[in-house]
């Protein structure tokens, strides 16, 4: 069982931690649209229509990618950290966080979250 101050921090880097991973995703999905304007501009005419498919291509193929990767890992993140009730082992959600920091209750089972 955590103390309220082991909980806060638990919370304060799972912020942190996906506040970084958007910043990531952001910064990888700017660097492949630099990337594929970048190839495709040096093998293809800009105005081709092979172009525009193999963007979309190289789009859809990297796009679910990543989200799974990201989405598989904020998944596990809380789990790491510790934010999971100890007796229905269930995870948080954001808007609960607060109501578990007033209450020091579990929102699904009611059980003491901490000490």
């Amino acid at each position: 069982m955590k103390t309220k101050e082991q909980f806060l921090a638990a919370t304060r880097a799972y912020r942190s931690r996906v506040q970084r991973m958007a910043w990531t995703f952001v910064a990888l999905m700017v660097c492949i649209i630099l990337l594929r304007l970048k190839i495709l501009h040096l093998y293809l005419p800009i105005g081709s229509t092979a172009n525009g498919v193999l963007g979309v291509i190289l789009f859809l193929i990297l796009s679910p990618v990543m989200a799974f990767l990201i989405l598989g890992y904020l998944n596990r993140l809380p789990r790491r950290l510790g934010l999971i009730c100890p007796e229905c082992f269930a995870i948080p959600k954001p808007q609960e966080i607060k109501v578990i920091q007033k209450t020091q209750h579990c929102p699904s089972c009611g059980a003491l979250f901490f000490l």
